[in-house]
C-alpha cells in the first residue's frame, strides 16, 4: 500500500510539473508555423516543381533567419511510420520542436498516430489526401496548402504519387519518436505488439545509437536497453536473464520499477526488431522479465487482472521460447515460479 501510495504521489508531482510546463511551451519555440508556410509558398512560387530547388530554398532562407538552429548537413534516412513508407530529412530538432522534410517520389499512406503536439504540414510538391474517421468525404491539400493536424487527433492519410511536405511539429516532441520507432523496418507487427508498443510509447525515447539490427538504443528512467542487452553476452539468452535480472530475497522487497522499466525497455525494442523481421531472440529475456515482474507483483499483493501476465501463464511462454541450449536452465524457472513469497 505505502508503495502504491508513494507512486501516486510520484504520478500526481509529474502530472503538475508536465501541467505546468505546457502552459510555458510557447516560449521555447523558435519557429512560427505562419512564417514557415508563407516560406513555402515563396519556394514554390520560385521553383515550381523543381523540389530540390524548394527544399535548398527553404533550408538557405532559414539558416540565414535562425543561423544558430538549422541542421545544413542534409541526410536522407527512410522513415515508416503508422505503415506509411517515405524518407525525411531533419532540418531542426528539440524536445519542443522539429522541423523536417518528408516525402515518397512513388506515393504512400498510412495514419498518422496520436500525438502529444501540433503538427503542420505544408505541401511542397504534390498532394495529400486525410480523411478523419466519421467524415464521409476526404479532406485535400495541394501544393501550397498546409494541413493541421491539432495534438490528439489522429487520422488516415495518403500521398499520392510524387508528394514531399516541409512538416513543423511544435509541443512534447519526444514521445513523438516512438511512433516512428516502432515502424522502422517494412514488416507490419502483431496487434498484441502493436499494442504493447503503443502502451510503453509515452516512457521510452529513442537515442542516437543502435542495438540489435538497425533498431535505435532506447531509454527509459535513466536506463538504456544497450546497459541490458542480451544480445551482446556470450551467454544464451535465457542464461543471461536469470544473471542480469535475479529477483532480491525476500521477493517482495525487490524494486519492481527497475524491473518494470527494464521489460518496458525489452518490450520497445522487441517491436523495433519485428518491424525489421530481425531475430526474435530476444523474446527468451523479455518473456523471462515478464515472468519476474508477475513474480513481484504477487509477492507484493498486486492484483493481476490481465490473465495473460500472470505467473503460470507467463511461465508457458518462457519454457515455450527457451532454445536447445536451455533446457537444463529452464527447471531454474520452473522453481522459481513456486516461490512466490
Amino acid at each position: 500500500m505505502r508503495i502504491l501510495t508513494f507512486l501516486g504521489a510520484i504520478v500526481a508531482a509529474m502530472s503538475s510539473l508536465m501541467y505546468m510546463l505546457d502552459t510555458h511551451l510557447e516560449k521555447f519555440y523558435i519557429f512560427n508555423p505562419t512564417e514557415l508556410h508563407a516560406l513555402s509558398r515563396s519556394a514554390i512560387a520560385a521553383h515550381g516543381n523543381d523540389t530540390r530547388a524548394v527544399v535548398d530554398y527553404i533550408v538557405a532562407e532559414l539558416a540565414k533567419s535562425h543561423p544558430n538552429h538549422v541542421n545544413l548537413a542534409e541526410e536522407w534516412v527512410f522513415n515508416n511510420a503508422g505503415g506509411c513508407m517515405g524518407a525525411m530529412t531533419i532540418i531542426h530538432a528539440s524536445i519542443t520542436e522539429y522541423l523536417i522534410v518528408f516525402g515518397s517520389a512513388i506515393g504512400t499512406e498510412g495514419h498518422t498516430g496520436r500525438h502529444t503536439a501540433d503538427d503542420y504540414f505544408m505541401i511542397l510538391k504534390g498532394e495529400e489526401l486525410a480523411w478523419k474517421a466519421g467524415t464521409f468525404e476526404a479532406e485535400r491539400y495541394p501544393q501550397g496548402a498546409m494541413h493541421l493536424m491539432k495534438r490528439g487527433e489522429v487520422k488516415q492519410y495518403a500521398m499520392k504519387e510524387a508528394c514531399f511536405a516541409l512538416e513543423y511539429a511544435r509541443g512534447w516532441i519526444p514521445p513523438m519518436l516512438f511512433f516512428g520507432f516502432a515502424d522502422i523496418g517494412s514488416t507490419t507487427l502483431p496487434q498484441e505488439t502493436a499494442d504493447i508498443a503503443n502502451a510503453v510509447a509515452s516512457t521510452v525515447t529513442c537515442g542516437t545509437g543502435t542495438t540489435i539490427g538497425n533498431v535505435p538504443d532506447v531509454t527509459s528512467n535513466g536506463v538504456s536497453f544497450s546497459d541490458i542487452d542480451f544480445s551482446k553476452s556470450s551467454s544464451t539468452p535465457l542464461q543471461f536473464a536469470l544473471d542480469k535480472f535475479a529477483t532480491a530475497d525476500p521477493l517482495a522487497s525487490t524494486d519492481l520499477a527497475t524491473f518494470q522499466t527494464n521489460l518496458d525497455l525489452y518490450q520497445a525494442t522487441e517491436a523495433g526488431v519485428r518491424s525489421e523481421g530481425g531475430d526474435l531472440a530476444i523474446k527468451e529475456p523479455k518473456f523471462f522479465l515478464a515472468f519476474q515482474v508477475a513474480r513481484i507483483k504477487t509477492a507484493q499483493g498486486v492484483a493481476i487482472t490481465d490473465p495473460g501476465q500472470t505467473v503460470e501463464h507467463l511461465l508457458g511462454k518462457v519454457q515455450k521460447n527457451a532454445g536447445s541450449a536451455d533446457k537444463g536452465l529452464v527447471s531454474q524457472v520452473n522453481t522459481l515460479a513456486t516461490q512466490l513469497s
